[in-house]
Order: C-alpha cells, then structure tokens, then sequence
C-alpha cells in the first residue's frame, strides 16, 4: 500500500498539491486497503489519513495499517475539522467523479481558504498499470471463473429460469476458489438478449433461445469478467450467422492487440469488421474496458475513448450483437497486455454451444 501511496504523492507533487482527498470507494481500497463500505481517505505529502465510523473501529486498523484512522461520529468529513487535517494545505484536490454536491460542501465549510481542484482519474490511471500481485490475483479471479463456467454450463437445460441460473453462478463461484462474485450476473434469454445488460428474471429458457450469461469471480477484492452465449435447441441460419460474427470480432479484437495502441483505434478494427458483417447497427456498445479492484477502470475501448493500451493493464475485449425482437450474442473475454505480448486469461472455448 505504501508504493502506491507514494505513486499517487507522485503525481500530486507534479499538479503542485498539497492533499487529496479521496471518496471512491474502489480507490480508498486501492490505496489503504480498506473495504468497508463507508470511508473517506485523505493523502497529503507527510499522512494518510483514512476516516470510517464507529462499525469498522476493528476492521479498519487490521485492514489498513499504513493510514491514521480516525472514526467521524456524525459524518465523515467532522475529523478533517476536528483534528485539522488540512490546515497546513493550500490546495486540496478531490475526486470530480465521485465526490457528492453534499461532501464538497462539507469540505468548503471546513477549509474555507483552501483552494479546492477537480480532479478526474488521477488514481484510476495508476490503477491502471496491475502491480504483479494484483496480475496474480486477477488470474486467479479467471480461474475461479472458469471453474464455475464447467461447473455450472451442464445444468443448463430448458425450462431453468435465468434466476436459477444466478443462483447456481454465486454458488459454484464461491466453491470454486472465488471470495465473491466480481457483480451480479447477467442472464438474459430469448428476447431479452437483446438488453446489454438485462437483469435476469424468473424467465425459463425455451427452444430457440439465445442466453447471454455474463458473470465474474473476485479474489481478496480483483475481479475477472466473463460472457458466453449458448443456445437452446438448434438455431437458425440466421442466428448462426450472428453467432459467427461475433466469435470472428472476439479472435479479431485479440489479434489486433498492440502495446500503446489507441484503444479507440482497437474498437475501430472491430466495429469495421462487424459492419462489414452486417451487423454495423446492432454493435451499440464499447468493445471494452479496464478492470481490477473495480469492475469499469481505465482503460475504456471505446469509439471516443482517450486511453492508451499500456503494459501491464488488464482488459476485457467484449463485441456484441442485439438483435430486437430476436435476441444477442456476446462474447467477452479478460486480457493481459504483458510487456510484450497480449495474454488471453479466459481460455473458455468460444464454439457455439447448444444445449437440449
């Protein structure tokens, strides 16, 4: 925790700062290891300070043992007051992104001659590059996951409800090396394939179905982040081509991978592939994105994206198609850019899978 501290007090001496405080709850754990769920970290030059309630007055000194902790009674920005943590500091940063209209009120009453600066994604972009224990970690999250993919892609039978799907996903997850699930899962069949992100319902599978099951396991807090798509019964011709497509963007997005590449020019090879495949329209999301401690990090494979492709970070590459009123295919697998070559962490196979 103290490295990456000191890379952030790094960053803060370059944009001339004298504190940062800290409100993302995935970013408080990256520098402090602390996992509850209410805190408030501040990092000046000298301290770390992590600030909690009254729930976590024993968890927090296990879980963070490099910060000064102090537990805030009424609210959480009180200590700063209290105990002056930011009285010797001119300029303070604070997280754009997260931070509440409410917490920087809090922080302009308490520090009224300081002179506050937005910040965007100065943690996330340290978080960025994976340490080798966080790769390893990570690789264990993937493991986890395709343990539980074995485990639980032979129940799969018609008439099971997407729910108990879920269900099955939590339970073999945690049996098989996981230490939570990395979020809910997704599972959305038939029609509702077509929803990116549909929220699994009491919905049976029946003939003729897509089923987009996209789910991940977590390791002491770093994620994995998996999709597959199986069919029930025999698909069309049709379906079959949609399938096919989106299995020939996954391999394409893989091969095309190169360290310090535009990701805006990585989803750009797939969405032009897909579009020659006819599916130009029907490919309405990102092609991927960062993850770690947090399930969405930098960086973010996108048509718009800013983002480099760096060594050592760790990606999903994840092409899709949404068909309304027919259903969707997606694909998506976990990527490793080494310091010399991308490393595919999910090694599911990605043939279509039927099942009866």
């Amino acid at each position: 925790m103290h490295d990456r501290i000191e890379r952030v007090r790094a960053k803060m001496r370059e944009l001339n700062l004298d504190a940062l405080v800290v409100s993302s709850r995935t970013n408080i754990r990256y520098l402090t290891g602390f996992s509850g769920s209410n805190g408030l970290a501040v990092v000046t030059h000298d301290n770390a300070y992590l600030i909690t309630d009254n729930r976590y007055r024993d968890q927090a000194p296990l879980e963070a043992p490099n910060a000064e902790i102090f537990i805030a009674v009424e609210n959480l920005y009180r200590p700063l007051k209290g105990q002056k943590l930011l009285q010797n500091c001119k300029r303070t940063a604070f997280e754009a992104n997260h931070l509440s209209f409410r917490g920087f009120s809090h922080l302009r009453d308490i520090a009224p001659n300081n002179h506050f600066i937005a910040t965007e994604n100065l943690i996330e972009k340290i978080v960025a590059i994976k340490s080798r224990v966080e790769i390893d970690k990570i690789r264990a999250a993937c493991l986890a996951t395709e343990k539980t993919w074995a485990a639980v892609l032979p129940m799969l039978r018609p008439g099971m409800a997407e729910v108990e799907i879920v269900s099955e996903l939590y339970y073999q997850g945690l049996r098989n090396g996981a230490t939570a699930m990395a979020f809910e899962p997704i599972v959305a069949s038939g029609k509702r394939s077509a929803l990116p992100h549909g929220t699994a319902t009491s919905k049976s599978l029946q003939p003729g179905d897509f089923v987009v099951i996209d789910f991940g396991c977590e390791v002491d807090g770093l994620k994995s982040d998996m999709t597959r798509t199986v069919f029930v019964g025999e698909p069309t011709a049709d379906q079959r081509q949609m399938y096919e497509a989106v299995k020939t963007a996954n391999a394409l997005a893989f091969s095309s991978i190169r360290i310090n590449m535009k990701a805006a020019e990585l989803d750009k090879i797939v969405r032009d592939r897909l579009t020659e495949l006819g599916f130009e329209k029907e490919f309405s999301h990102s092609l991927g994105h960062g993850f770690g401690l947090g399930i969405h990090e930098i960086p973010r494979i996108g048509q718009k994206s800013k983002d480099w492709l760096l060594p050592n970070s760790v990606f999903t590459i994840e092409p899709g198609v949404y068909v309304p009123d027919m259903g969707g295919v997606r694909i998506e697998d976990d990527v490793l850019l080494a310091e010399d070559t991308p490393q595919l962490l999910t090694h599911i196979g990605r043939e279509l899978v039927t099942i009866d």
